[in-house]
């Protein structure tokens, strides 16, 4: 994915692994300190089992097609204002 988005947005993309501890604390600062444990467990599995999902699970939590724009976001560049 990163090697898709350098060469659709012409410069390097790193990805950094963020401790779950850190992604946790964000978190429950905004959802409240609750989220803590279950934020930290999720990413602790994606961390240990990696994030797999089916291109379908998207479809069926909605019961209909997600947006294409959604997935055109994250292959495209980021806009420039002063270009506009």
């Amino acid at each position: 994915m990163a090697e898709r988005m350098a060469q659709a947005w012409g410069h390097p993309v790193v990805i950094r692994r963020l401790p779950s501890a850190l992604v946790a604390l964000v978190a429950s600062r905004r959802y409240g300190q609750g989220s803590y444990r279950p934020i930290k467990a999720m990413f602790d599995h994606y961390n240990t089992d990696g994030f797999v999902g089916s291109s379908n699970d998207l479809r069926t939590l909605l019961d209909r097609p997600p947006p294409t724009s959604t997935w055109r976001c994250v292959a495209s560049p980021p806009t420039d204002p002063s270009q506009s």
